[in-house]
C-alpha cells in the first residue's frame, strides 16, 4: 500500500510526501525483509530518485550507496552490472519531466557513476 501511495504521490509531484513514504517503505523492508532482500534495492533506487527531485543531497547519497551496496553484495559485478540491470526502472515515467527531475541515463549518470 505505501509503494503504491509513493507512486502516486511521485506522479502528482508531490515529492516531499513520496519520499516519506518511500522512507517508511524501506523501513518496513530493513525490518520485515531478510537482510540484504533484492526488493530493497528498488525501494533505494526509487527513493534516490525521488530525493533527487526534492533536492535532499544527504538522502540521494545515502540511497544510492545502499542501492549499489546491496546489489553487489548479492550479486556481485559493481557499479556497470548494476546500471545494465536497473537501467529500465530509472527510465520509468513515474515522475513528471520537469528540468530538476532526472531519469533515464541523466539519473543513472549522477547518481551511479561508471
Amino acid at each position: 500500500l505505501r509503494i503504491l501511495l509513493a507512486l502516486s504521490y511521485d506522479s502528482l509531484g508531490q515529492y516531499s510526501n513520496a519520499l516519506k513514504e518511500w522512507e517508511q517503505c524501506l523501513v518496513f523492508a530493513r525490518e520485515t525483509l531478510p537482510p540484504c532482500d533484492e526488493s530493497s534495492i528498488a525501494l533505494y533506487v526509487q527513493g534516490a530518485l525521488c530525493a533527487q527531485a526534492t533536492g535532499q543531497w544527504g538522502d540521494v547519497k545515502e540511497f544510492s550507496r545502499l542501492a549499489l551496496e546491496t546489489h553487489d553484495t548479492l550479486f556481485g559485478g559493481g557499479v556497470d552490472f548494476f546500471r545494465q540491470r536497473y537501467a529500465k526502472e530509472v527510465e520509468l515515467k513515474l515522475r513528471p519531466p520537469s528540468k530538476k527531475v532526472l531519469s533515464g541515463c541523466a539519473a543513472l549518470d549522477l547518481l551511479w557513476r561508471v
